[in-house]
């Protein structure tokens, strides 16, 4: 169990330990401050040996360090601040995605061989790049998943280091990160030892050819980027004092390696498959919209049979006969012409037949068909249905006798359908 002890005087916090009272925390002697670290730039600290001491363990070098953000929480592999903890080194690079401005606090925090600790804590200031643009720039394209790439912060380091290492730089104080954007990775930077001051066009082409030979990435630089950043794109812009040479020099590196972007899928991938869809189904639709003018007009099955108009009109649609063009090209049912209407003047045969009436029809009184009505049923309402000439004997009026229909005229020459 730890209980803590808070200074009066120096910004830090002393944890007493009970498990060996005779034991004493360690104490801060020459506490860190406040660091500045600039946004686009690698920085390193490693921290002073005589930072902390412990009476019984010595200075900071035996005692074990720490970092952790002012919540009290450890850092991520994807915080733009890092602690080697073998070294006990603070490094770091802080990017414009990062998203930071100001000051960000930071605890170093100490601990002897028993448990006993003590915290120190750190501001860091964070001092964004100048207003003066830079007099060129340099883009390059890697093959690597940007998703993948940002996990880590050591990535982008390593990646600075191996730029700085093959320009000949000791450290990578010198080259200054713009922006890291996709596509696969675009890394955008410059080299901080050229002035901005006046274009140093030959000293910057220098630093160009010395990438680049004879229109392509030479194999030195990209043994130097190994195969843990292949690079297959670089491209030379220029700015500032230099944006009167306007030209820009680009040059790729033939690979076979995909681009892994999403982006990149979705240009390459999802819309070549959806152009593909889309006349798929275009030349169906044509196919059966062509298949269908072609079948039409050609028979008319056995089964079907004419259609007629109210005035016994016979239709036919387009396509049932075989027409000439004129007709075919009509959109509207045709209607054949009207049958001649009836002359019984020219024709008066036509209003007399030989043939006799028929007998009226006599409803049976008696025997089996007999029509006979139980004179003990009542109805409910006695003026409703059949009338009884006589209740007692329980016939029912019979129905009047029955007519044939009118005749069906007919004319010489013409013909029933």
């Amino acid at each position: 169990m730890q209980f803590p002890y808070f200074s009066k005087t120096l910004p830090f916090i002393i944890f007493v330990s009970d498990l060996d009272p005779a034991n004493e925390a360690p104490i801060l002697v020459n506490p860190l401050d406040a660091m500045q670290v600039f946004l686009g730039s690698y920085f390193e600290l490693q921290i002073p040996q005589d930072t902390f001491y412990d009476y019984e363990d010595g200075n900071t070098r035996n005692l074990t360090l720490d970092v952790v953000d002012e919540h009290g929480e450890a850092l991520t592999p994807q915080s733009w601040l890092q602690f080697n903890d073998s070294s006990q080194t603070l490094y770091g690079m802080p990017l414009s995605h990062d998203n930071i401005s100001g000051s960000v606090e930071f605890i170093i925090e100490a601990k002897d061989s028993v448990g006993a600790a003590t915290r120190n804590l750190i501001e860091v200031f964070i001092n964004e790049t100048s207003n003066v643009e830079p007099s060129f720039t340099f883009l390059g394209q890697f093959d690597l998943d940007f998703s993948k790439f940002l996990l880590r912060r050591d990535r982008i380091i390593d990646l600075i280091w191996r730029l700085s290492s093959y320009f000949g730089d000791p450290t990578p104080d010198g080259v200054h990160v713009i922006s890291v954007r996709k596509g696969s990775v675009i890394v955008k930077w410059t080299n901080a030892t050229i002035s901005v001051d006046s274009c140093n066009e030959d000293a910057i082409q220098n630093l160009y050819e010395s990438i680049v030979t004879n229109g392509t990435i030479n194999e030195e630089f990209q043994k130097a980027m190994s195969d843990v950043f292949p690079v297959y794109k670089l491209d030379l812009n220029w700015h500032g004092v230099c944006e009167h040479l306007s030209y820009s020099d680009t040059t790729e590196v033939p690979t076979t390696a995909a681009d892994v972007d999403s982006l990149d899928i979705l240009v390459v991938t999802l819309v070549p498959i959806i152009l593909f869809v889309g006349l798929l189904i275009s030349v169906l639709i044509l196919f059966w919209i062509f298949c269908r003018r072609k079948t039409s007009g050609q028979f008319i099955l056995d089964d079907e049979k004419p259609i007629f108009t109210k005035s016994r009109k016979p239709i036919f649609m387009e396509g049932e006969l075989e027409m000439t063009d004129v007709v075919k090209r009509s959109r509207k049912p045709i209607i054949m012409s009207p049958d001649p209407e009836p002359d019984a003047f020219s024709n008066p045969a036509c209003l007399h037949s030989d043939q006799p009436d028929p007998p009226p029809y006599t409803l049976p009184v008696d025997g089996l068909g007999s029509l006979f009505v139980d004179p003990d049923f009542q109805t409910s309402t006695p003026n409703q249905g059949l009338a009884i000439d006589d209740p007692d004997e329980g016939y029912v009026t019979p129905p009047p006798p029955y007519r044939l229909p009118p005749l069906y005229l007919s004319y010489p020459g013409s013909t029933e359908v």
